[in-house]
């Protein structure tokens, strides 16, 4: 081959190699520049998220936080208070989906720091249950609902298992849900054990839709025949489901304060501090659905257990301090017991109801069916439990609910002899 033409070649050769080394500086340029733009735009998102959130808190709703919250919670309302101010530290739990385990989702919570609510040699570790935490502020990604398709995860606030937890659902239960929406609660539920039926109800319309979609992205078809999704007023369930179920979860309607903290319109913010006052009225009705409770003795113990749950968790009394349920009474000196503010309600509804005459809802209580009663033990009912608590015959009780101040009188001193199981 000529030489000039060798020398041609090789200068060709060169040129290509220059043309590629150009080309991949070029793309190391383009890669840096997006990458100094993307943190820049992220600096600027998070800069503009904080002005927006800034703006956001409504003055009017904080300064009555201020008010009322200072004077309850005392030192504790600042802290409170951080965290009512800042969405990030929301729903900070990940509840994960048995019915679509995911390995990836589980490692990858571990690699950014979550770890379990209860560690595996805790008492109330659940291995079906399993609820990721983290004490750093952040909120894991959340997943959209798509149709057909369960998702992995749900995103909650810790406390919520907690009220699953003092539950202790069996497997076969028939278990109530009584305000249902959004539906972490239920889930969490199906994840704990396997209830004979869930009964979910939501009054709200909106909100029953929004459950009912949040069932179909996490729990499977052949499961959804064990569940119920209904819209009726929680303060009649009671009446028209008597006795109906083993296990009943009441999450009463809260007042949401940490949303109302960010709302836009004053005046709409000052209707809906009005408003909040009625809420507690309306938990009050909704709790008294236990008046309807038949308690039997398994039932009584396991209320005295929660019952020194929920004191030990106010005094913030670990397991390890070895303390006995009754220096925790002591420390506490409630005025009657658990099981005695049941007894309460039931023996007022009670003689509320003897009072009305013409009632639809006496006649049921007090009504029998004809014909002989099944062999064997008798089942408990709900008129055995009120005979039971006084000690007094039916004929007795309906002379002693016409005067007022001596059933009050009756009701106080039954409420106060009550005593727990281990007392």
């Amino acid at each position: 081959m000529p030489f000039p033409l060798r020398r041609a070649r090789g200068a060709m050769r060169a040129l290509r190699r220059l043309g590629r080394l150009a080309r991949r500086l070029r793309g190391w340029v383009d890669v840096c520049r997006r990458r100094d733009t993307h943190s820049s735009a992220e600096e600027q998102l998070e800069t503009k998220s904080k002005t927006k959130l800034q703006k956001k808190i409504c003055q009017v709703v904080l300064s009555h936080f201020e008010k009322q919250y200072s004077k309850e919670l005392g030192e504790v309302w600042n802290s409170i208070s951080q965290v009512l101010s800042t969405p990030q530290c929301w729903q900070y739990a990940v509840l994960l989906n048995k019915f679509n385990f995911s390995s990836e989702v589980e490692n990858d919570l571990r690699l950014k720091g979550y770890r379990l609510i209860f560690p595996e040699t805790s008492s109330c570790f659940r291995q079906s249950l399993k609820c990721y935490i983290s004490s750093s502020p952040g909120r894991f990604p959340a997943q959209k609902h798509r149709a057909g398709k369960l998702k992995e995860y749900y995103l909650l606030n810790a406390a919520s298992v907690l009220a699953v937890l003092a539950l202790e659902v069996e497997n076969g239960e028939k278990v109530l849900d009584m305000c249902a929406a959004p539906g972490g609660k239920s889930i969490a539920t199906l994840q704990y054990a396997w209830p004979g039926l869930l009964h979910c109800n939501e009054y709200d319309h909106l909100r029953s839709r929004w459950l009912k979609q949040t069932l179909e992205s996490f729990i499977p078809e052949s499961l959804m025949s064990l569940i119920t999704v209904s819209q009726l007023d929680g303060r009649q369930i009671g009446n028209l489901q008597p006795e109906g179920f083993d296990k009943v979860l009441v999450d009463a309607p809260c007042s949401n304060d940490r949303s109302w903290l960010f709302c836009s319109d004053t005046q709409q913010a000052t209707l809906r501090l009005a408003q909040r006052k009625a809420l507690s009225a309306i938990q009050i009705q909704l709790l008294r659905f236990n008046e309807s409770w038949t308690i039997k003795k398994a039932d009584r113990r396991r209320i005295y257990v929660f019952e020194l749950w929920c004191w030990r968790r106010l005094l913030r009394v670990p397991w390890t301090a070895r303390r006995s349920n009754l220096s925790i009474l002591k420390e506490i000196s409630p005025e009657c017991s658990l099981e005695g503010q049941i007894v309460k309600l039931r023996l007022q509804y009670f003689g509320h109801l003897m009072r009305k005459e013409d009632s639809l809802e006496r006649a049921l209580r007090l009504g029998k069916m004809e014909g002989t009663r099944r062999r064997r033990r008798q089942r408990m009912r709900w008129l055995d439990s009120v005979i039971e608590g006084t000690s007094m015959s039916l004929t007795e009780l309906q002379e002693a609910v016409e005067d007022r101040s001596a059933w009050q009188a009756l009701v106080h001193g039954v409420t106060k002899s009550r005593t727990r199981p281990n007392d």
